[in-house]
This record gives C-alpha cells, sequence and structure tokens, in this order.
C-alpha cells in the first residue's frame, strides 16, 4: 500500500466521546470509522489488519483439524425456537419477518445451523469426529454499545463446532480449543484471563470464556488473585459466610417510619444490614410454552444482592424484568416494605444464605412498619431456596477463601459443550457400532475478531500511537521516503520495495509530499512493527536508517544488506511472540 493513494488520513486531535486509548488511536491512525451506534466501518489499513487476523485464526483452526464452510447470516427463526434460545434472549436478538411472512434471524451465533447440518450429514459412527467452522458476521442488537470497536453490534466471528461419538472426544476437543486460543492471545501480545461461564441454554454448563481486562469492558469477573480462580459475574459462587444458630424468636411489628431502604432501616433500627431481609421483586417471562408473565420476590440477605442470571436459571424463567408499580399492587405487597407474608400467587426465592440466616427484620406490607424476627421456613414458605445472590467486591474465595476483587473486561472468545438433548431436539444423532441410535455430541467455540483487534490496540499502544505485534501487524515494513531535492530517493525506494516484496515482506511506503515530521508522526500513529527511512543523508552513505516502532534508538544498515537485516529483524520479533505462548501456559 502507498499513503499516496491511500484511502482515509490520519487525525491530529483525539477524537471527542471516545474513552479507552486503544480506540482513540484506530480513529486517529485511520484504521476505523464509526457509522451507527455500536456499527463500525473498516478503512483500508483496519481490514487489512482484520485480514492479518483471520490468516492466523484459519491457521489455528487448521491444525486443529477444521474444515471452512460458511452458513447463512440469516436464519430462519424456528431453528431458534426450536433450540430455547429465541426465548432465552430478548431484544439483542432481532426478530424479522421476511415478504412471504416467514420469521428469520440475524445470528447470534451458529449452533443451531451446526447441529441441523450434522443432522443432515451425519448418519454413521465412521463419519466422527470432525471439526467444522466458518468466519461470519454476526449481530447483537446491544441496547448500550460501548468500549469503541470491542462493543460493535456486528462482530465478525470465528464459529468452530466440534461433533463426536462419544464424552471422551468431545473432552478431548474442547480442551484443544482451550489451549489453542490460549496461544493464540498469547501470540498476539494479549493478556486474557479465562473464566468459568454459563454456556447458555444449548450448555451444559460448564463454559470457559476468555477475557481480555479493561476498565470500560462490558463484563465483570469475579477474581481470587491467591489461587487465580475467575468466573463471570453471573456464575461466580463465594464462600458464604458462618452464621451463628439462635432459637426462632416471635415475629414482632415495630414502626419503621421513613425506612423504604435498608440503610434507613439499619439506621432507625440501629441493627446491621446482615440483619435484614432484602426483598427484589420482579416479572419473570417464561418461553412461549407459559407465555403469561409471573410476580417473583426474591429475598437476600440485607448486605447482600440478587444474582439476576442465577435467578433466571432456578425459576427456569426466560427473562426478568423490574415489577412496577402497578405489578406490586396487584400482589399486594407495599414498596418499601415489602414481605412475602401472607402474600399468594408467586414465586418467592429464598437465598440460601438468608434462609439459614434467624431472626431478620423484613417488611410488614404496612408503610411504616416492619416485622423483627423473620425465619424461614417458619413465616414463609419459599418456592425455592437456592444460590441467588451476587458475588461483590471482598467477598471470600469459593476454593481457597482468599478475598475476591470484581474487575471489568472485554469478552473475547467462549468454548462450551453443547448437550445431548440440544443436539437431538435439532435432530443431529447417529448410528453407533452396534447400530443404535445415539445423540451426536458437539462442541461450541468462538472469538470475536473485532474485539481481538480492538483489544490488541488497547494492549498495545504509548504516547505516539499504536505498536502493533508482529503476528498481526498490517505491515511488517513500513517505509518512508524523504526525497528532499535528491531525484535518487525514489528510485532507490522503488528498488528496496521490490526487493523486500520478492522476499515476502508487507511493506507500507509513504511515498507523500509531505514534511519529515508528519511522516514520522504517522508513522508512529499506525504503529507498522519496523520503520526504514530512505534519504538524501542515507543514501550519502549508500545506507538506510532501520528502527523498531517499540525503541527510542535507529540503526543504520548498508544498502546491501536491507533485506537480510529486516528479516532478521521480523524474525526476532517472531521469537517474541513465540517466547509469549511459552510463558502463557
Amino acid at each position: 500500500m502507498r499513503l499516496s493513494r491511500w484511502f482515509g488520513m490520519t487525525l491530529r486531535e483525539p477524537p471527542a466521546g471516545i474513552d479507552a486509548p486503544g480506540q482513540q488511536w484506530l480513529v486517529r491512525a485511520g484504521y476505523v470509522r464509526q457509522s451507527g451506534p455500536g456499527l463500525f466501518s473498516l478503512l483500508p489499513l483496519g481490514l487489512t489488519t482484520m485480514q492479518r487476523l483471520e490468516a492466523r485464526l484459519r491457521q489455528m483452526m487448521q491444525a486443529l483439524g477444521g474444515q471452512e464452510l460458511l452458513m447463512p447470516m440469516v436464519q430462519p427463526a424456528e431453528r431458534w425456537r426450536t433450540s430455547g434460545r429465541s426465548d432465552q434472549h430478548g431484544a439483542e436478538l432481532v426478530r424479522v419477518r421476511d415478504r412471504r411472512e416467514r420469521d428469520v434471524a440475524p445470528a447470534l451465533t451458529h449452533e443451531e445451523l451446526a447441529a441441523t447440518l450434522c443432522a443432515g450429514e451425519v448418519r454413521s459412527y465412521r463419519q466422527l469426529p470432525r471439526l467444522i467452522y466458518q468466519i461470519q458476521t454476526t449481530f447483537r442488537d446491544d441496547a448500550r454499545p460501548r468500549a469503541g470497536l470491542a462493543g460493535t453490534r456486528a462482530h465478525t466471528r470465528v464459529d468452530a463446532y466440534s461433533v463426536d461419538a462419544d464424552d471422551d472426544g468431545r473432552d478431548r476437543q474442547y480442551q484443544a480449543h482451550q489451549q489453542a486460543f490460549q496461544a493464540l492471545f498469547a501470540t498476539c501480545g494479549l493478556p486474557v484471563r479465562r473464566a468459568a461461564a454459563a454456556g447458555g441454554v444449548m450448555g451444559d454448563g460448564d463454559a470457559r470464556t476468555f477475557v481480555y481486562l479493561m476498565p470500560g469492558g462490558d463484563e465483570t469477573l469475579a477474581c481470587c488473585s491467591a489461587c487465580g480462580a475467575a468466573a463471570l459475574h453471573q456464575v461466580a459462587r463465594f464462600a458464604r459466610p458462618a452464621i451463628a444458630a439462635e432459637p426462632a424468636l416471635p415475629l414482632e411489628r415495630v414502626a419503621t417510619p421513613a425506612s423504604t431502604t435498608i440503610d434507613a432501616l439499619c439506621a432507625t433500627l440501629d441493627i446491621p444490614r446482615s440483619r435484614t431481609a432484602k426483598v427484589v421483586m420482579l416479572m419473570a417471562r417464561f418461553p412461549a410454552a407459559t407465555p403469561d408473565e409471573r410476580f417473583v420476590m426474591a429475598l437476600v440477605r440485607g448486605d447482600m444482592d440478587v444474582n439476576e442470571s442465577r435467578l433466571c436459571r432456578v425459576i427456569g424463567a426466560a427473562a426478568l424484568r423490574p415489577a412496577t408499580g402497578d405489578d406490586i399492587a396487584r400482589s399486594g405487597a407495599v414498596p418499601g416494605y415489602a414481605t412475602p407474608i401472607g402474600l399468594r400467587d408467586l414465586l418467592l426465592v429464598a437465598d440460601e444464605t438468608l434462609a439459614a440466616s434467624p431472626n431478620l427484620v423484613v417488611g410488614a406490607n404496612e408503610v411504616g412498619y416492619h416485622l423483627r424476627n423473620f425465619n424461614i421456613p417458619r413465616d414463609a414458605q419459599p418456592t425455592w431456596i437456592a444460590d441467588i445472590a451476587a458475588v461483590a467486591d471482598g467477598y471470600f474465595c469459593n476454593d481457597c477463601g482468599a478475598p475476591l476483587q470484581l474487575v471489568r473486561g472485554i469478552e473475547l472468545a467462549t468454548v462450551a459443550r453443547l448437550t445431548a438433548h440440544a443436539t437431538t431436539t435439532l435432530g443431529a444423532t447417529f448410528l453407533d457400532a452396534n447400530g443404535r441410535t445415539s445423540p451426536v455430541l458437539m462442541g461450541a467455540y468462538g472469538i470475536s475478531i473485532e474485539r481481538m483487534l480492538a483489544c490488541i490496540a488497547e494492549e498495545h499502544h504509548d504516547a505516539r500511537g499504536l505498536c502493533w505485534p508482529i503476528s498481526v501487524a498490517p505491515f511488517q515494513v513500513h517505509m518512508i521516503a524523504l526525497a528532499g531535492k535528491n531525484p535518487l530517493v525514489p528510485a532507490v525506494v522503488e528498488q528496496v520495495l521490490a526487493e523486500l516484496e520478492a522476499a515476502g515482506i508487507a511493506v507500507l511506503v509513504d511515498d507523500r509530499d509531505e514534511r519529515a515530521g508528519a511522516k514520522f508522526a504517522d508513522a508512529d500513529m499506525i504503529g507498522v512493527p519496523l520503520r526504514l527511512t530512505v534519504s538524501a543523508n542515507t543514501l550519502a552513505a549508500d545506507a538506510v536508517e532501520l528502527k523498531r516502532r517499540d525503541r527510542t534508538d535507529a540503526m543504520i544498515v548498508p544498502r546491501a544488506a536491507v533485506v537480510s537485516t529486516v528479516r532478521e529483524q521480523i524474525d526476532v520479533l517472531l521469537a517474541e511472540c513465540a517466547g509469549r505462548i511459552s510463558t502463557s501456559h
């Protein structure tokens, strides 16, 4: 690519409204432009970088034995209803009708279509195992996209699906993908945290996600610095506090004026939050078979909060929303003073810590009054007693007992095992060696390429611009021509360019009629790993100047040794990437 013909431009000032430094540099250096909320266009530099990432991902998948195919971006919505994921997802799954009034949906992922393909193509155990993958665009209509390109609603994803006859084969592919993903992120210079995740409706509940930690991320992780355990906030568990046994005391109605919050209640009665019961009122939407919403009252101890994702799974709901004033009034509860005592026609879920805590203070369903000495199950019989409390900073690790820390991050990749029920529901079965019909066992593995690009930019930049790792850089060499009044410089630049390209080295040439300072500033912003400068001064010494983007010193290279020296530097940079792989395991 020649910058004199480049579609795009660098920006001297940081763009407004972008907080993440890496995203700022992607915009300033001419890689991306925002097209709308959560939507981005890739300019030639950005697309070239994406293509480098795609090539590396293809190499990884082929090394795993994958075969590439391509499934449509828009899917029949009936597939999603069959799998149950249509009910699981809310507005983030866009649902539309075509001109023949058939329901279709832009894909979030392709598990349903992959299983359907297996149902049509796999007949016998002799056809297993297999691994298929695609690189395709998916769309998620997030309500509040953020973090720039890392939060784009349209993702280019590598989605892979393993197809096996037994648990052992599926587990081998599951582990192989985790190791391959870890090595990929390491060679891209991208530190990630592997964490436990839910796995969704089709998963077996033992999924893993790879998260790049950054303050503006859209995911929250609970991490233990002592033992290394990590889990997404939705599935994170923590060590429950010890609870002293007490005899259950009689209920006692007490006046608590202007005490509609836990903090106000604690101040009025001079008690700690742990001696109160927090009542959270929600409306649950269930799968299509039971379309009506149900009123849900979730109880946790006053020093805890409700984990709505876990609550959803406990009660089997597709989605939850806060109960409105009308919803609460119909239930018979009183906002700010609610209690489950005496209420009917509700789903009551008590957290296991609350259920084990004696003599708590709870509302009386009467403005200005609470009840002392509330005990489960004496005073209210929950539909479920379950783990529905959300982890918080300072809670203790369930594995080692050390304090947990909540951190934000960007989810880059996931690995999950699909349940046999999920695949058989979509017709994916085969005949085993004994002629019996058995379920195809599948694993699902995905990586978002735009998110990778954004996070690499976030990790690899300095005060002057981007500093791409050689493994993913759009070009290996950025060659600057400083011709001045010397007519020989352009000719030498063309000669060096031809020699480098003949050696298989990707070169970006700045042949614009610009000042040297502007060219060097743009080179720093664009962030190609090696900078080669040809000027009247270097030609006087029959040499060129070579500089690594991540270092301040430069070297003078004899003209005849340019290709060999550049190749040596590329090999050094690649060796550094390989070193990151070995230290990541």
